[in-house]
């Protein structure tokens, strides 16, 4: 495999990124460790992993940890039972009349 390049950039706004390294996410910064393009454009590094170094090791264990967690996924699909769509709806329909009555009577 030819070897990757993951550069510096700025970000357009504070948000957190996801990082394919750990799983987890950066915190509300102003540059962003990432692939700019090709096969892996967009694959980001937190500083966090930055900081710990040993990026391969932590690739190798996070992609152990989603084989994991695809086993659990696909032994939970055929028995996850969720509201509909509609059933959703009314329950934020609930929740914004509830909010409103609140603010009615709080002015």
């Amino acid at each position: 495999m030819m070897n990757v390049k993951a550069e510096l950039r700025e970000t357009n706004f504070f948000t957190r990124y996801y990082c394919h390294v750990c799983g987890g996410c950066t915190e509300k910064v102003a540059i962003l460790t990432e692939v700019p393009d090709g096969e892996y454009e967009g694959f980001r590094v937190c500083e966090r992993c930055l900081e710990a170094g040993d990026i391969p090791a932590k690739m190798c264990k996070h992609a152990d940890e989603l084989n994991e967690f695809a086993e659990e996924l696909r032994k939970l699909a055929p028995a996850l039972e969720v509201p509909s769509r509609d059933e959703y709806q009314a329950a934020e329909r609930r929740y914004e009349e509830k909010w409103r009555a609140a603010e009615a009577v709080a002015e």
